[in-house]
């Protein structure tokens, strides 16, 4: 198997998607496609997408309150679960500061798939991912690597537009809710 993936998330997480999920894939020998970085200065982005995809034997969707806002990360949402659901490839969706009621409202074709919960950790993010793609156990090094839980949301307050306005909040029972 050549494990070939694909990361897609919106631009806004790209610290946190790119030093707790796509840098230690590759330092586990992994084969990982970031839009942010492989599609070179007049490229097709649409063409780019549909190849790696294409290519990729899984999709992580990393679904964040920033990509309902995002054309391209929504653009590469729709094209995964439509890739996922007519061939062998696997989504694997990791929720980050988002929760159930929002995934069942605005993402409905993902509610019944069981995500990665960024608020467990970026720790347990990276061992379900490495369980399904590798079928091993990730390097001890590269787990111990990363922190044991979230950061908290940096943009507090802010509003993204998604045809309604979402406030990030700080809530008991999740890292970073969503209040409508």
């Amino acid at each position: 198997m050549s494990n070939k993936i694909l990361v897609a998330y919106a631009l806004k997480d790209k610290q946190a998607v790119t030093t707790y999920i796509i840098t230690p894939l590759t330092q586990e020998g992994l084969e990982v496609w970031d839009y942010t970085e492989d599609i070179l200065l007049g490229d097709s982005m649409i063409q780019s997408i549909s190849t790696a995809m294409g290519e990729a034997d899984y999709g992580i969707l990393i679904v964040s309150p920033h990509l309902l806002g995002e054309h391209w990360s929504r653009e590469m949402f729709r094209a995964l679960l439509s890739l996922d659901s007519l061939s062998n490839k696997r989504l694997l969706p990791v929720w980050y500061q988002l929760d159930y009621e929002v995934i069942a409202r605005d993402f409905p074709l993902l509610k019944d798939r069981k995500p990665a919960l960024a608020s467990d950790g970026w720790q347990e993010v990276f061992r379900h991912i490495m369980k399904v793609v590798a079928q091993r156990t990730p390097t001890p090094e590269i787990v111990d690597s990363l922190p044991a839980k979230p950061e908290a949301p940096t943009r507090s307050g802010d509003r993204y537009q998604a045809g309604r306005d979402i406030k990030i909040i700080k809530s008991d029972n999740i890292e970073g809710g969503i209040q409508m």
